[in-house]
């Protein structure tokens, strides 16, 4: 319903441009972004942190002149973004990574280490969260610089009133979540746990930034994402989950720039500020046969970037999803992927698969691993998740690890120490592990009257 406003906004319509810094004309407007906003062209806006400008239709004359002075380094047109997630609509077990009844990530010997720190920042570039989530509310990062509701942009970001993270489709500061997907994800990266209600993250205490930029349907576009990623650089995240894939039909309107170039530039942009980028590898729900996106790329899992993690999907056996693509040189790391129970939109909860859902949970070991040790940098963070991982011989030749995530590991190593010995057993009807010596408390309530229940009239489930 936003389609015909989007122009206005900078969205279905946007150009995403690169300016040549030594060009006289470039260098001007540079210092007019510098300046003000109000001080670039009608339908311009500069992204600060990734060095890139956002041109509508009514800015469009103005670019064409400065492509004819050779002040343009690179133009592309905003490419289309879609979710990569399906729903599993039969209850399966619930939150089976925890009771070892789906994928064992260890990760209730990884909670005697660490349950998570409030002071970890984790962007949710996705369809929004819900806000108002018993299971989400305690974790929602605050922008520290915001005063809520005055009507006015007290950071000076160029967003009023973005108290809990924006919405770059709506341009305001809803971050609801009017599909499920985000609020899914942040469930696994960091529902509130030990708190005798629903269900829990990996990590219990993180601060989850909503960055929606799609509309109801899970569809957005490159110049949007550009844009979050601008804001995640900018208010201090350290990982950014990016659960979707991009839709690149090849070349550029300007013929100098490759289609995604400048999406992958603003991932560069981010890894120079510290932050790790995890990205889901995509799924084949129509033919349920993985692609090599060696050969067949999946953007942005098929980028080059350094500070990237992709990511495949397991099934609950622990086997490589038949759904999930892969790649021996460019996908990383496998998780739990398939018939994931968590937190959903409008207070609900949801069941679903897809790579996007294992995405979620490296995101979350990403988070879990910087509340051992906050000044480790993207790519000691990367190599202690890489360097965990466990062996599934479905993932030989497959992925770059050939292993799947483990939490435990990940953290003996972020901790200084050696791979622990194996996991102890789970009694789901206590919610306790089997071991003695386990003191701690657990993250998941069996108490049937409010853990793991579906609200009643049940809960939407993306489509």
């Amino acid at each position: 319903m936003f389609a015909a406003l989007l122009p206005e906004r900078f969205g279905e319509a946007s150009t995403i441009v690169k300016l040549d810094a030594n060009a006289p004309s470039a260098a001007a407007l540079s210092v007019a972004s510098e300046e003000a906003e109000e001080a670039l062209p009608e339908g311009w806006k500069y992204l600060r942190a990734v060095d890139l400008y956002i041109v509508d239709e009514r800015g469009q004359g103005h670019l064409s002149d400065l492509e004819a002075q050779g002040a343009v380094a690179g133009v592309e047109d905003g490419s289309d973004i879609q979710l990569e997630a399906l729903p599993n609509d039969p209850m399966v077990d619930v939150q089976g990574w925890i009771t070892g009844d789906h994928v064992d990530i260890g990760a209730l010997e990884a909670w005697d280490l660490t349950t998570g720190n409030g002071a970890v920042v984790v962007a949710i570039i996705d369809t929004g969260i819900s806000a108002d989530h018993p299971d989400l509310v305690p974790n929602l990062w605050t922008n520290p610089n915001e005063v809520a509701g005055n009507g006015k942009d007290d950071d000076h970001d160029g967003y009023t009133d973005d108290i809990h993270g924006y919405d770059f489709w709506g341009d305001d500061n809803d971050v609801t979540d009017d599909n499920n997907h985000g609020s899914h994800l942040a469930g696994i990266i960091g529902a509130a746990g030990n708190d005798a209600f629903g269900v829990t993250g990996i990590n219990w205490n993180v601060r989850l930034m909503p960055l929606k930029f799609t509309d109801e349907h899970g569809a957005g576009t490159s110049a949007l994402a550009i844009e979050a990623i601008n804001y995640a650089i900018e208010h201090g995240a350290r990982v950014i989950n990016a659960s979707w894939t991009l839709k690149i039909d090849g070349g550029s309107s300007s013929g100098r720039w490759e289609q995604g170039d400048l999406l992958r530039q603003a991932i560069d942009k981010a890894g120079e500020a510290g932050i790790l980028f995890v990205t889901a590898s995509g799924n084949q729900f129509k033919t349920y046969q993985g692609l090599n996106i060696d050969t067949d790329p999946v953007y942005p899992a098929s980028f080059a970037n350094d500070n990237m993690i992709a990511v495949a999907a397991l099934d609950s056996d622990g086997t490589l999803a038949d759904y999930s693509n892969y790649g021996p040189a460019t996908v990383d790391i496998a998780a739990p992927g398939s018939g994931i129970y968590s937190t959903g939109a409008h207070g609900n909860y949801a069941v679903m698969s897809g790579t996007s859902i294992a995405t979620a949970f490296v995101t979350g070991a990403a988070a879990l691993v910087l509340s051992v040790d906050p000044n480790l940098t993207w790519d000691q963070v990367k190599a202690i998740l890489e360097d965990a991982t466990e062996g599934e011989i479905t993932l030989n030749g497959k992925i770059i690890t050939q292993g799947s995530l483990n939490l435990y590991n990940a953290l003996a190593l972020a901790s200084g120490g050696n791979v622990p010995p194996p996991s102890p057993s789970f009694d789901s009807s206590s919610g306790t592990s089997s071991d003695p010596s386990d003191d701690a408390p657990t993250a998941f309530s069996p108490s049937p009257s409010r853990a793991f229940a579906f609200p009643a009239g049940g809960c939407s489930l993306l489509q």
